[in-house]
């Protein structure tokens, strides 16, 4: 099944956050890209979906998972779309996971293949934005969980081709990327030509009139918490 560039792109731009591609099967050694968000997101999966080549626009299923927090019983709703096992995600698969088989590295190469329209997706998918409060400005962070010396190759492309400074926090063993409110809006501004889904416009909400003054501190305090200094 032959899919054009644009299409191939899109895919991986999926692929980067919370798009899954599947290991090839005994049957198939092929893979295929399976998407799910939870009900509040529901319309960005089907924008997601309309994205994709007209014969793989099918149904969206349904999914709920049963659950028990603090002794209250409940059910977690989700939607989720599968693509069919084609050999260009098994090909995606193996650039996104490489030697490390179970864990995704985004790289430069990856960025610049997707462009402003992917990085945006993948923005929606494993980013936040942060309201520090009035005087305090926001802050934004993409949770890429990599090693440092991955995120510091994320970080010189951000600063070379966009002017835009990011930093990095540890948690959980690993790296995230972070910056203050002067490149979160430089950042956000990157994708201000481009329709989004109304369910996820809150992570775009930046508001002129915020300052960041506390920029400074939010940064040193971070890279305190990382117990090392990164640039």
């Amino acid at each position: 099944m032959k899919i054009t560039k644009h299409h191939r792109n899109l895919l991986l731009a999926m692929s980067l956050g919370d798009g899954h591609l599947t290991k090839p099967e005994k049957y198939s050694h092929n893979s295929s890209l399976r998407v799910e968000h939870a009900e509040a997101q529901k319309e960005y999966l089907e924008w997601k979906l309309g994205l994709l080549p007209k014969k793989w626009q099918n149904k969206i299923n349904k999914r709920e998972k049963n659950y028990t927090y603090k002794g209250v019983d409940s059910v977690l709703t989700s939607y989720w779309f599968i693509t069919p096992r084609i050999k260009q995600l098994r090909l995606l698969r193996r650039i996104l996971y490489g030697k490390y088989r179970n864990r995704k590295v985004i790289t430069p190469k990856m960025l610049e293949r997707v462009g402003e329209f992917g990085i945006m997706i993948w923005y929606m998918d494993d980013g936040n934005l942060h309201d520090r409060g009035v005087g305090r400005g926001y802050q934004l962070r993409l949770y890429t969980f990599q090693k440092k010396e991955e995120n510091q190759k994320l970080i010189d492309f951000f600063k070379e081709k966009y002017q835009i400074n990011f930093y990095q926090c540890k948690r959980n063993g690993k790296y995230i990327l972070e910056c203050g409110s002067l490149n979160t809006k430089k950042f956000i501004s990157l994708f201000n030509k481009f329709d989004k889904p109304d369910c996820m416009k809150y992570k775009f909400d930046v508001v002129d009139s915020k300052y960041s003054k506390y920029d400074a501190y939010y940064r040193k305090r971070a890279l305190q918490n990382a117990g090392e200094d990164i640039v």
